[in-house]
C-alpha cells in the first residue's frame, strides 16, 4: 500500500497503472456541509497493488484523469454513482467503461443495493469494520486507521468482481446489467435544477407539479451558489406544502427559521407570491 501525496510518485504510479487492463478503485469525500462534494482521496487496486492518491495534496492529476477515461481500462467499482458524481464535479470526468458491482449484485442477491461490506461478508467471509466510513476526509495527516480502511474499500474488489461476472453470466443477465451500467452516464443530470423535483420524496396527490418543479428549481440553484446543502436553504416539506392547491401564503408558518438563511426564506416567500403563486 503507498500513499501518493506529491508528483514524482504520482507519476510512477501512473506509469505502472497504463499497464493494466483493470483497476479497482473508490473514492473518499467529504460533504456534511456543503452542496458540492469535496473528494479527499482516490483508492485504487492494480493486480496485489493498492494506491491512495491523496487529491488534497498539491499535484498534477491530469495523468490520472486520462487513465480513468481509457477505453482499453475497465474501471471497477461498488456503488459507483457517488464516484463518478464527485469525479465528475471536480475533474469534469466520467471514468469509463465501468462496472459496478453493487448493480450486478442486484441481479444476483435478493438484497438490493447491498453494501460493499454485507458483500464482502457474503462472498469473501470476511467481516469489514466500517467504522471510519463516515469520518472527515479532509483533515491531514491521515491517521493510520483511516489509510487502513480506506485501502480495505479496494482490497476486495477484484474477488467481488470475478464472482459476480461468472454468476452474472450464469443468470444470462449481461445485457440487462448493461443497459443498467449505461444508465450511470446520465448521472450529470443530478445537477440540473430543473430535474431536482425528482429527489423529492412525493406521496400527496393534491399538489400543482408545475409549482413543485419551480420550487424545487429555485432552491437547487440556491443551494448551488451557496454550496450549502439544499434543505438548509428550504425543506422538502416546505416545498411540498407550498405546492398543495388550496396552499395560501398565509399558511406559511411564523415559525419557519434557518439562522443562517434568514434572508433565503423571504426569498422564498417572495419567489411565491411573485413567480410562483396564482
Amino acid at each position: 500500500m503507498e500513499l501518493v501525496q506529491d508528483n514524482k510518485s504520482l507519476k510512477k504510479i501512473t506509469k505502472s497503472l497504463k499497464k493494466n487492463d483493470v483497476l479497482y478503485i473508490d473514492t473518499e469525500f467529504l460533504r456534511n456541509n456543503t452542496y458540492w462534494p469535496k473528494l479527499c482521496l482516490i483508492q485504487i487496486k492494480a493486480k496485489k497493488k493498492i494506491y491512495l492518491i491523496d487529491t488534497l495534496a498539491k499535484i498534477d492529476i491530469n495523468e490520472l484523469k486520462e487513465i480513468l477515461t481509457d477505453s482499453r481500462i475497465l474501471k471497477v467499482f461498488h456503488s459507483a454513482r457517488q464516484d463518478i458524481e464527485v469525479l465528475m464535479n471536480t475533474y469534469k470526468i466520467i471514468p469509463w467503461p465501468i462496472y459496478d458491482t453493487q448493480i450486478a449484485a442486484n441481479f444476483i442477491y435478493e438484497d438490493n443495493d447491498i453494501g460493499y461490506g454485507n458483500l464482502v461478508e457474503k462472498i469473501c467471509s470476511k467481516k469489514l469494520n466500517k467504522k471510519y466510513q463516515v469520518s472527515d476526509w479532509s483533515r491531514r495527516p491521515l491517521k493510520n486507521k483511516q489509510i487502513e480502511y480506506a485501502a480495505l474499500d479496494v482490497e476486495y474488489l477484484p474477488a467481488l468482481y470475478k464472482e459476480l461476472e461468472k454468476k452474472i453470466r450464469v443468470k444470462r443477465k449481461v445485457r440487462q446489467f448493461k443497459v443498467e451500467i449505461e444508465k450511470l452516464k446520465d448521472i450529470a443530470e443530478i445537477y440540473n435544477p430543473k430535474k431536482s423535483y425528482n429527489k423529492i420524496n412525493i406521496r400527496k396527490k393534491n399538489l400543482i407539479k408545475s409549482r413543485l418543479k419551480l420550487l424545487s428549481e429555485w432552491r437547487e440553484l440556491s443551494a448551488q451558489k451557496l454550496n450549502v446543502p439544499r434543505n438548509w436553504i428550504i425543506s422538502d416539506k416546505t416545498i411540498l406544502s407550498a405546492s398543495k392547491k388550496d396552499f395560501k401564503i398565509e399558511k406559511l408558518s411564523k415559525n419557519l427559521k434557518n439562522r443562517n438563511f434568514d434572508q433565503k426564506i423571504e426569498s422564498f416567500k417572495k419567489f411565491l407570491v411573485k413567480k410562483v403563486l396564482p
